[in-house]
């Protein structure tokens, strides 16, 4: 869906520091599916000014693959994600994709603790 309403040439900045292409945003989905197979996405906010638009996401899955090199810890997570559009010419030419990665890191260590 984001190839179809984006520029060609489109600029992805990743929550690693990676920046690069459409491929950028197309592996991250991949590994998000992979980690957590059964994700949804709820959206918590959104806002709109003259040359962007912001989407703020609630992610919940069930951490059943591999992420970040990391293995399955096979609990159930929430991650706040949000992602940011510059839009030219009714095109995307430019995303920002913010993740709190840590989340499901300290999610699995306060539940190993006994906390969750």
């Amino acid at each position: 869906m984001l190839a179809a309403h984006s520029a060609p040439q489109v600029i992805v900045h990743s929550p690693f520091g990676l920046t690069g292409g459409l491929s950028i945003a197309q592996e991250m989905h991949v590994q998000l599916r992979r980690a957590f197979p059964d994700m949804t996405l709820t959206i918590d906010g959104e806002l709109y000014s003259d040359d962007r638009v912001t989407l703020q996401f609630g992610l919940e899955g069930t951490n059943t693959g591999p992420i970040l090199g990391l293995p399955p810890t096979n609990r159930a997570i929430e991650m706040p994600i949000a992602f940011v559009f510059r839009i030219e010419r009714e095109r995307i030419v430019e995303m920002w994709f913010y993740a709190n990665v840590m989340a499901p890191i300290i999610q699995q260590r306060l539940a190993d603790l006994g906390l969750l």
